[in-house]
């Protein structure tokens, strides 16, 4: 109930953070488009005024060469006074050159940093352009600032205008905004993603929790029942000797069960810690193995068969841990066959590493499953595997195997068929002397 009630609330604040990245990215945007367009109408007043400005500068170098009457020249820099300058120059024989304005144009925007791939129109009302500098327009893309002209005629029916692609100058304008905005942005995003992960993160460890909690119920349970009624047996005095020993027996081995699956999460948790320290040396692998084998044929429940080889007799590791870990392996295959199984062990060597192998003919793994069995809580909570028929166990036997053997420098493989068998080969780095 409480896992599920967590997984309602980091959903929850999924969902709010998803919903705030959005609104953020949504504000971003619309902050780059008004600038965008502050910046447009900026850069359109600044070019109309160039224009205005090579205009006039086109006026001046045909007034020096024209003789108007004196009450003419009344011009105060004003559009109207432009365009009414420029059409009695016109009847005058002094037309406008829209080469030189286009001259002065250019020069004013490259004095001011601005784009000077430009070309200067003379257009009518009704007849639409009538003169351009542009040598070729075909597939240019220009903008055309139409609400920022210059009139040619008083009563506005002819104008020229600038005709160019602002974007350059806009996004150049615009660089250290953009720049940030996608810095500001990508950060966001990092750091909502970063805090996704730490929501997911913190997903399977609580599923981890849990699924540990219920392992341990599951399988502490049962030893400790069965030390308990073994102890109110043996306090009954009710029992033969011959029976009081077999409870002595039983209490001794299922108290000697809890104290393993203790030590493998105290080691891995040391591991994990980088706390674990190894006690190397050179170990007699064929004494570990054939005490393990003795030990298991005799609390056997089923009938049980080793066949044991030994190429080479000894290793270089921790022979407590290494007991430990080809003990589980061994335990694995009893667990995880028929009534009858055949579990083969060898202990050999080839250009690189020692190898202790165990086979057995049981159930086998899927190769769905051999991809995850060595993560720790693989099998998921007891009551799942209970409902599926599955055997009792932390999840973590594998795990610890894994995680032994690459202390000691080594690695661990499987090879298997699903419901054929399953061979589980330990590589540990070789003895000098082999070498």
């Amino acid at each position: 109930m409480l896992l599920h009630l967590q997984n309602m609330k980091n959903r929850y604040i999924k969902t709010i953070t998803y919903i705030g990245l959005l609104a953020v990215l949504s504000l971003q945007l619309i902050w780059v488009v008004n600038a965008y367009r502050l910046y447009k109408e900026e850069l359109v007043k600044e070019n109309s005024l160039l224009l205005g400005n090579a205009f006039m500068a086109d006026i001046d170098r045909r007034l020096e060469t024209t003789t108007m009457p004196s009450d003419l020249i009344k011009g105060n820099g004003s559009e109207i006074a432009m365009s009414f300058l420029n059409e009695n120059l016109e009847k005058l024989g002094a037309p406008l050159s829209l080469e030189y304005i286009d001259s002065i144009y250019k020069s004013l925007a490259n004095e001011s940093g601005l784009t000077t791939d430009v070309f200067i129109e003379l257009v009518s009302s009704d007849l639409g352009v009538i003169q351009s500098t542009a040598k070729k327009r075909k597939g240019i893309w220009h903008t055309t600032y139409r609400n920022k002209v210059t009139y040619t005629k008083i009563d506005e029916s002819q104008y020229i205008q600038a005709i160019s692609n602002p974007f350059k100058d806009i996004f150049t304008q615009m660089g250290l905004l953009l720049i940030g905005t996608i810095i500001f942005v990508f950060l966001i995003i990092y750091c909502i993603t970063y805090q996704i992960k730490i929501i997911n993160r913190q997903n399977k460890i609580a599923q981890l929790r849990n699924d540990f909690t219920h392992a341990m119920v599951h399988n502490m349970k049962t030893p400790l029942t069965s030390i308990k009624i073994g102890n109110k047996a043996i306090e009954s005095g009710k029992l033969s000797p011959e029976k009081t020993k077999r409870n002595h027996e039983i209490i001794n081995e299922e108290a000697e069960n809890i104290l393993m699956l203790t030590e493998k999460i105290l080691t891995l948790a040391q591991i994990e810690q980088d706390e674990l320290t190894l006690n190397k040396e050179i170990v007699s692998v064929k004494a570990i193995v054939d005490d393990l084998m003795e030990k298991f044929l005799a609390k056997a429940k089923k009938e049980i068969n080793f066949v044991a080889t030994y190429n080479i007799e000894e290793v270089y590791a921790d022979a407590g841990y290494l007991k430990q870990v080809i003990s589980n392996l061994i335990e694995n295959a009893i667990k995880y066959s028929g009534d009858k199984v055949t579990i083969t062990v060898t202990v050999d060597r080839n250009n690189d590493y020692t190898l202790i192998k165990v086979k057995d003919n049981g159930f086998g793994i899927s190769a769905k499953d051999q991809l995850k069995i060595f993560e720790k809580f693989e099998r998921g909570a007891a009551s799942k595997r209970s409902a599926k028929g599955g055997a009792a166990g932390f999840g973590i036997g594998l795990n610890y195997v894994q995680q032994v053997v690459r202390m000691h420098g080594g690695m661990v493989a499987i090879e298997s068929v699903k419901g054929e068998y399953s061979e589980f080969t330990i590589k540990l780095p070789k003895l000098i002397e082999e070498i």
